[in-house]
């Protein structure tokens, strides 16, 4: 056979050629699943493989934290700033994904009164709706200077994180403060709203219950579950704020933060409690352990609290919460979790960490 010469470029393109191909399916286009797996889009995120996590998880530099699980297994966590909420989410409770403000009340007026900011946005799945509760901060009210007027509003939506002023309702009204709402649904379907109460500046803050025949509708007065009189002076002075509701094996735990409000943390430090009942409206008494997690700068945790329990794919209980980015005197938030565990009897164990590698929420 007579061999033809090849010029020196031909060959040079033909090897090129040959790599190419070798890195081809059969399909004949190039195989990119490395890249894809570091590029998928948020809605098809996939549960975390890392054996470990670390605190904090998130920082959004913003109000007090509440987290729920959605039905298709999306964790939502809300947080406020000025007259917005805003909101993120996770398949894994660890990484997390920015999706923007859901609502604002900017404009608002009803009662006379004008909307001047949003607190504690909580959001849950009740019967197929979704309903964000918030604190309005109002104009006015009967103690201006101190302790003001907020209101506690509701509004629905068939969306997580779509809200429209036109869907809302004002649950609570009375010139003083309802503040940091929570709704809880029982095992029999019941609804109760759990807030923070306060009066005239000077007579304290207390835990309030109600009853609801509905997720927008209050039908009872307020029972005082707790206030700061019930708190040892051994654990400190401040007041009670940030209840959330869960139950346990029968038992029901009220949750709830205590300490300065305004989070500069005095010698005592913030710190998360709770207390135990047989029934959602109690009577609660505090339960053993307390406090749960507690201002510790040796281990870098500053005011924990505002806190929600929710599952992971094993059924583990994580507590996602709030700290406070470090001891400075600025509302600089950071979104946290670890695990809770409970013994037979209800009472609640957990350590707010930072900073600490540990085993992280398990998914199948």
């Amino acid at each position: 056979m007579k061999h033809v010469k090849i010029p020196r470029g031909a060959r040079l393109l033909i090897l090129f050629m040959a790599v190419v191909l070798s890195a081809c399916g059969s399909n004949g286009q190039t195989d990119n699943s490395a890249e894809s797996s570091n590029t998928t889009a948020p809605s098809e995120q996939s549960p975390a493989t890392a054996a470990t996590y670390k605190n904090f998880v998130f920082d959004h530099n913003g109000g007090d934290i509440q987290c729920f699980k959605d039905s298709n297994g999306w964790y939502y966590a809300y947080y406020p700033q000025k007259k917005s909420v805003y909101a993120m989410k996770s398949k894994d409770l660890v990484s997390w994904t920015y999706v923007g403000e859901v609502y604002n009340n900017a404009g608002d007026k009803y009662g006379g009164q004008s909307a001047t900011g949003i607190w504690a946005p909580e959001v849950h799945l009740i019967n197929g709706k979704y309903y964000l509760y918030y604190a309005s901060v109002m104009t006015g009210g009967a103690d201006p200077d101190r302790t003001g007027n907020k209101d506690i509003v509701v509004v629905e939506s068939s969306d997580p994180v779509h809200f429209d002023k036109a869907n809302r309702t004002v649950l609570l009204d009375d010139n003083y403060a309802f503040i940091d709402p929570y709704v809880f649904q029982d095992t029999d379907g019941r609804l109760y709203l759990y807030n923070k109460y306060r009066g005239k500046s000077g007579t304290g803050s207390e835990i309030q219950g109600r009853a609801m025949s509905d997720p927008k509708t209050v039908i009872s007065d307020g029972v005082t579950l707790l206030s700061n009189k019930d708190i040892p002076q051994s654990i400190g002075i401040g007041q009670m704020e940030q209840p959330s509701v869960y139950v346990k094996n029968g038992t029901y735990e009220l949750f709830f933060s205590f300490g300065d409000g305004a989070l500069i943390t005095p010698k005592e430090g913030y710190k998360v409690m709770y207390a135990k009942a047989t029934s959602p409206l109690g009577p609660y008494k505090l339960g053993a352990n307390n406090p749960l997690m507690k201002t510790d700068p040796s281990a870098g945790v500053y005011a924990p609290g505002a806190t929600s329990i929710v599952l992971d794919g094993q059924n583990n209980e994580w507590m996602v919460y709030r700290q406070k980015k470090d001891s400075g005197k600025a509302r600089d938030l950071v979104l946290c979790i670890d695990r809770i565990t409970f013994d037979a009897t209800g009472n609640a164990a957990v350590t707010a960490t930072r900073n600490k590698a540990l085993p992280a929420p398990v998914f199948p």
